[in-house]
């Protein structure tokens, strides 16, 4: 039988009878993610999802810096906006979605380009939503556009930009890996 007390299950960080522990701070953050569940669940009775849709939904968007809360609001939000039925959103959708809009504004208001109109290729940067297996999708060319813009930044900008936890945290999404230490900026295809 599984055990579905996650204070018990074995996770990295060792243990002499070959039962791993957590460490304080895989703890920390294993609590902080039960508490953004918890949270999400009071904000809203939203339970037509599967489980995982709505964990890696809420885990996205603790990963970029926002809560449980933050998402069940978006999800309503979009309801509301959109008359669509709640049984037929795509929480992670909403949420990818979500934050490729707040990242699109603070690099449009930072170094004045829309990533989402600006590229002039076929294919911009956008979100492919299909509930738990949501990613974001992009040409080579558009993600070299937006490199070469934001490597063009001022000093002061792309200090604003690595200060933000969700641009960086979207940059990296996107595989763009911005350079701290550097003047510049460059990408890889880490995934496709």
């Amino acid at each position: 039988m599984k055990n579905n007390n996650p204070k018990s299950d074995p996770a990295p960080g060792g243990g002499g009878n070959g039962i791993a522990k957590r460490t304080p701070a895989e703890e920390e953050k294993m609590q902080e993610r039960v508490i953004e569940y918890e949270k999400f669940y009071e904000s809203q009775s939203i339970l037509p999802y599967g489980l995982s849709d709505i964990r890696a939904a809420i885990e996205f968007f603790i990963d970029a810096g926002l809560t449980g809360e933050d998402l069940a609001e978006q999800v309503i939000e979009f309801c509301d906006d959109t008359g669509t039925k709640l049984a037929d959103v795509d929480v992670c959708g909403i949420a990818y979605d979500y934050v490729l809009q707040m990242a699109r504004n603070k690099i449009d208001k930072i170094i004045g380009y829309d990533l989402c109109n600006d590229f002039r290729g076929d294919t911009e940067i956008y979100v492919a939503a299909n509930y738990c297996c949501t990613s974001y999708d992009y040409s080579d060319a558009a993600i070299k556009d937006l490199t070469k813009k934001l490597s063009k930044a001022t000093n002061e900008q792309k200090d604003k930009l690595r200060d933000d936890r969700l641009v960086m945290f979207f940059l990296g999404q996107i595989n763009i890996i911005y350079m701290l230490d550097k003047k510049r900026c460059h990408h890889e295809i880490l995934r496709r």
